[in-house]
């Protein structure tokens, strides 16, 4: 049957062989996942019937994966970190770790990397009975962090985050070196971006010129986008002003960032952010995503402020929304459309081999008219399809998370949001949790639409098939 050609037959034999523990069956889960290693289903059935296996199933991975690096084996290897590091088995993780550790394989730190990550996903989910296990190997992520750039540094960071930067001479040299790497132009971008992250957990004001000096359009956006995440770790009323008056400078995915840093940031930034949106130097449009965390946020001053600022703008939508009914009866140009929905919605939509998936999936939408498209894409709120509303979720820090609910665990939820970016929270961390009535998708999208644009867009959704 593990050669059987139906994969529903395959799923379940998988599914079965792990409550039978004898060779045979070991042998039969070993091909079944050999074979079906690229589909996500057939990990899951692995791991999720046999998950007191997973030490195995990576010892068997590394053995059979480990040369040739694809999308499936790469999320197998963090999955497989991510169930031990559930776990909280002192012993596994560290078998885990010791062999990403080893840098004498050739070509491992790809699958190294992926199992870090997954075993830091495990270990936030988890809590202080898993973080206790891996407190004593800080400085050998330390060590990663200097010795591995790429995949394997950038696991060593996230393993930081989750269980803290040490205060040893260990740590004080890892910062000076993240600190020369951050400043350095001729660094590749990305260790440039884990030396910012490594930053960020430093926690240090004595860096903040320089993370500032970063946000700056000469720079890539993924430096840009780091050095904005190290800040929020910053202290004091400095940061909002420094990042407002260079708004208008950053490209969206930077200013997203951005918006993060000053909505988490505390009380004080947020109000700052809302006078700005008040004064005008930050438009509604580019804040419309954010809604149903502003709407939520646990200041009643800050509540308040927001819906008056965003309830003026939402009685603006219906005029908008007749503006654009010329876009109804002109004609439009399919290849043109799917270049405006490359640049302004593929960050929460895919079609066409085009965007990523966070909002409803859009295959079927030809066959709506093209009027109600319109309607959907001017005013998103008035109807949000059931399985993507969003979730604001307080934490029981004070932070507020937002996003399309994309997973779920007895232990933990997963909250997707634009870009793909997706966040796991622990249930004990939650402290309430409610459906928000405003869509995800922002208001505003017109500001980056033309009328003409609107006819292309709506032309390229109603003739993909």
């Amino acid at each position: 049957m593990a050669g059987d050609p139906d994969p529903k037959v395959r799923f379940q034999l998988l599914c079965t062989l792990g409550f039978l523990d004898s060779p045979e069956a070991t042998a039969a889960e070993n091909k079944l996942l050999a074979d079906g290693v690229e589909d996500p289903w057939m990990q899951v059935a692995a791991l999720s019937a046999s998950a007191s296996r997973a030490l195995s199933y990576f010892e068997f991975a590394v053995s059979r994966f480990a040369d040739n690096e694809t999308k499936g084996r790469r999320n197998f290897f963090r999955q497989v970190g991510a169930v031990i590091g559930m776990k909280a088995d002192a012993r596994e993780m560290r078998r885990l770790v010791t062999g990403a550790a080893d840098g004498s394989r050739r070509n491992s730190d790809w699958w190294a990397g992926a199992t870090l990550d997954g075993i830091a996903e495990g270990i936030r989910a988890k809590g202080a009975e898993a973080k206790a296990a891996l407190t004593q190997d800080r400085d050998l992520f330390l060590r990663m962090f200097e010795r591995r750039p790429g995949p394997v540094a950038h696991a060593a960071v996230h393993l930081l985050a989750v269980l803290g930067l040490p205060k040893d001479a260990a740590a004080k040299q890892a910062v000076e070196r993240a600190e020369r790497i951050a400043a350095d132009r001729k660094a590749d971008a990305a260790l440039r971006a884990d030396a910012l992250d490594l930053l960020g957990l430093a926690k240090s004001d004595r860096q903040t010129h320089l993370l500032e000096s970063l946000v700056d359009p000469k720079e890539p956006d993924t430096v840009q986008i780091a050095a904005v995440r190290a800040l929020n770790s910053v202290s004091g009323a400095k940061v909002g002003p420094s990042l407002l008056a260079k708004w208008n400078a950053m490209s969206a995915p930077v200013r997203a960032e951005a918006t993060n840093t000053l909505l988490t940031g505390g009380s004080d930034r947020v109000r700052l952010l809302l006078e700005a949106v008040k004064n005008g130097d930050v438009q509604t449009w580019q804040l419309d995503s954010y809604k149903p965390r502003l709407f939520m946020d646990p200041d009643p001053d800050v509540r308040q402020l927001a819906r008056a600022l965003f309830e003026q703008s939402s009685a603006q939508r219906e005029e908008v929304l007749k503006q654009y009914q010329a876009a109804l009866n002109m004609p439009g140009d399919s290849s043109r459309g799917r270049e405006t929905f490359t640049r302004v919605c593929s960050r929460c939509h895919a079609l066409d081999g085009v965007g990523v998936a966070v909002g409803p999936n859009l295959g079927t939408v030809r066959n709506h008219p093209a009027s109600e498209l319109l309607v959907d894409i001017i005013l998103p709120s008035k109807s949000i399809e059931q399985g993507y509303e969003t979730y604001v979720v307080e934490l029981a820090s004070g932070d507020i998370v937002d996003g399309i609910m994309s997973a779920q665990t007895p232990a933990t939820i997963t909250l997707r949001q634009e870009q793909g970016r997706e966040t796991v929270i622990a249930r004990r961390d939650i402290k309430a949790m409610h459906v928000s009535k405003v869509s995800m998708m922002p208001e505003g999208l017109e500001k980056q639409i033309s009328v003409g644009q609107m006819a292309d867009l709506l032309t390229f959704l109603k003739a993909v098939r």
